[in-house]
């Protein structure tokens, strides 16, 4: 195993403090992404964190200055000077430098954890190994601090984007039209809530979400709780043949279903887990592993209710089940900010089956309590006329409150939306005109309806 010592550069890290001595505007455009401490050499180091500090108050900084500030002696500050002169391209040199410095901070955490490997467990182990892959990869994407001007510069063309392309979904779309209208697409470093009762199609709902995803090309990891992945698999093969699943399970015509799966899915783009119970930080680790290794971009965890105890500790807590399901809940998201991803996470409502209706604020107790973190949250419930809804309960991209009416067929599991939902009414309204609610009941069911023309989502539609 290399040493830390190993990654460095003298001669780069003092081109680049004769580059700041030789032009002080440079600084500019590194200030945000180096630090003092990723330089290698003490002297460095040093002069780094005096001109930064010099910076803020004198704006032109000298070779007297520095030394005086600094400490470090005139002569390699003169070295630094006369290298710099021929250096260029200061931004290369810092990545450079920052890389050195992550290359160093890698191979001591990996010495640390070598040196502890005869007291670990391997599932330990491995967990330790992925937290220093993620750290790594924050430390070298730091967030930027953004100026007066800069700031004006993303206005003015977010604006022209929004004047231009109006309507226009900039996040990763879900595939239910009117969802995507709504939300405004799935954003990065974001979590979206979906509750349901109990049996009512949660799964099959986030199944759907899955399967649309990973058919744009968007990388997508689901990590089950519950169904074993034959299971998922068999309901995924439904969804992409429209196909039900008493064909699929009893093996008639087994080509068709094996071709009508690789046809809708990109096998590069789909990770699908098994149903191992997990405690939080293990499943943070998977959400860290398959976003560093794999680049995917969405997650789904279906779901928090079945995430085991920790073996030691978790379980004494004196926290309520509701207290601990908001903990987890802020873990997760952390983890997905962390990891620039969307996690969409899967919950269940405070009853058994389906009692017909909105949930009313008491089934949805623990839910509020994980809803507090979650960028948006959805509700799939049953009207009582057997209408199935989506309600987009919460959304800090644009209106909440929004009911959508879905097409639930389960025969085949796929599900998709067929217009907004008036409550009162019990009507479907869609861009063609309002169509009964019970569109998508009994005849839905039983493969008599046909799904719909897909809906324009660059047309705009009443709340």
């Amino acid at each position: 195993m290399s040493n830390a010592g190993d990654f460095h550069d003298k001669q780069l890290e003092m081109e680049l403090i004769g580059n700041l001595l030789n032009d002080n505007a440079s600084f500019l455009e590194i200030c945000d992404s180096l630090r003092p401490d990723d330089f290698y050499n003490p002297d460095m180091a040093k002069s780094y964190q005096a001109y930064s500090e010099l910076y803020q108050k004198e704006k032109q900084i000298d070779l007297t200055y520095l030394v005086r500030q600094s400490g470090v002696n005139a002569s390699i500050l003169v070295e630094c000077i006369d290298v710099g002169f021929l250096a260029a391209n200061i931004q290369w040199r810092a990545r450079q430098i920052k890389n050195h410095s992550q290359r160093r901070k890698m191979a001591r955490s990996l010495l640390k954890l070598q040196q502890q490997v005869g007291s670990m467990e391997p599932l330990e182990f491995a967990h330790k190994l992925s937290e220093i892959a993620s750290d790594i990869a924050l430390t070298g994407n730091r967030a930027r601090v953004y100026s007066t001007l800069e700031l004006s510069e993303i206005v003015e063309r977010s604006q022209h984007e929004r004047a231009t392309e109006p309507g226009h979904i900039k996040g990763i779309k879900t595939g239910l039209h009117y969802l995507d209208k709504t939300l405004r697409g799935l954003q990065p470093k974001s979590l979206t809530l979906i509750a349901a009762a109990t049996g009512f199609g949660k799964t099959t709902l986030a199944l759907n979400l899955f399967a649309n995803i990973a058919k744009q090309g968007q990388k997508i990891l689901f990590i089950s709780n519950e169904n074993d992945v034959q299971m998922n698999l068999d309901r995924l093969s439904g969804i992409a043949g429209s196909r039900p699943l008493k064909e699929i399970t009893s093996g008639f015509n087994p080509e068709n279903v094996v071709n009508e799966f690789q046809q809708a899915f990109d096998s590069k783009c789909m990770f699908l887990s098994d149903n191992a119970p997990r405690t939080i930080d293990e499943v943070c680790g998977l959400i860290r592993k398959y976003t560093i290794q794999h680049g995917v971009e969405v997650v789904i965890y279906d779901y928090i209710g079945e995430t085991a105890l920790a073996e030691t500790g978790e379980a004494n807590r004196m926290e309520s089940e509701e207290q601990r399901l908001a903990r987890w809940t802020a873990q997760l998201l952390q983890t997905a900010r962390a990891q620039d991803v969307h996690l969409i996470l899967v919950a269940q409502l405070n009853r058994q089956g389906n009692a017909g209706g909105k949930p009313t604020k008491t089934e949805l107790a623990g839910c509020f309590r994980m809803a507090q973190k979650a960028h948006s949250m959805l509700l799939f419930w049953q009207d009582t006329n057997g209408q199935d809804v989506l309600t987009v309960e919460k959304n800090r991209t644009g209106q909440a409150g929004v009911n959508i009416a879905v097409t639930f067929n389960r025969s085949s599991q796929k599900i998709w939306d067929t217009g907004l939902y008036d409550t009162k009414a019990k009507q479907v309204l869609t861009k063609q005109g309002t169509i009964p609610a019970k569109y998508d009941g009994r005849a839905a069911a039983a493969g008599d309806t046909p799904e719909p023309e897909p809906i324009d989502i660059q047309e705009d539609f009443p709340f």
